[in-house]
């Protein structure tokens, strides 16, 4: 594969991820992921206690803030992981594939 359809790949997966980047589908990712758990007899998602920080590694004076549902919970995971996959998609391939592709042209 050159080059170039590696850096055209890697911008499809980068827009494909900013359309996941929704409620909308985080609602369908979770509904199938309940699905197959019940087909799989695996337990309820359930919350952990909630804990406070040690005070050395507090910072500030903010109460901390604890997820209120698992579904937030799982959530904000889902949607951390596609922001770093995106970030990385960004940082490595895209800005390597276009120094690939000014090499090429000179």
């Amino acid at each position: 594969m050159a080059a170039v359809d590696g850096q055209k790949n890697a911008e499809l997966v980068r827009s494909i991820l900013q359309g996941m980047r929704t409620d909308q589908s985080f609602n369908a990712f979770f509904s199938v992921v309940k699905i197959k758990a019940t087909e799989q007899d695996v337990n309820e998602p359930s919350l952990r206690r909630n804990r406070r920080a040690p005070r050395r590694l507090e910072i500030g004076t903010a109460n901390p803030e604890f997820a209120t549902s698992v579904e937030n919970k799982y959530r904000q995971i889902y949607l951390e992981q596609l922001i770093f996959v995106w970030q990385q998609l960004k940082t490595d391939l895209i800005s390597q594939g276009s120094k690939l592709t000014c090499k090429w042209r000179v």
